[in-house]
């Protein structure tokens, strides 16, 4: 299953499963920034990147869980830090 990934806002990435989206519109009519608008195939589409506050409401109400945020660990300077250093340590042991 391939995960699109569409924004990445303060750390945290939208991603979106294309094939479990049935078009319904939610995100689009509930998303209180209105980022997103209806593609042609009635799938959504970012417009507006600049305005998305990662507030979770498509997550929240998309009814078949295509479109969810996640954390971005490398976003963050001391988390990215630590995930090298992690994987230094991994390496280390082997």
């Amino acid at each position: 299953m391939t995960v699109k990934e569409i924004i990445n806002v303060k750390g945290k990435r939208l991603g979106y499963f294309e094939a479990w989206c049935k078009a319904c519109g939610i995100c689009v009519a509930l998303c209180p920034k209105h980022v997103f608008d209806t593609g042609p195939d009635g799938k959504p589409i970012v417009a507006r990147v600049g305005d998305c506050i990662n507030c979770g409401t498509c997550e929240i109400m998309c009814p078949d869980f295509a479109i969810g945020w996640y954390e971005d660990p490398l976003h963050d300077a001391d988390l990215k830090e630590a995930h090298r250093r992690g994987t230094e340590d991994e390496w280390a042991k082997k």
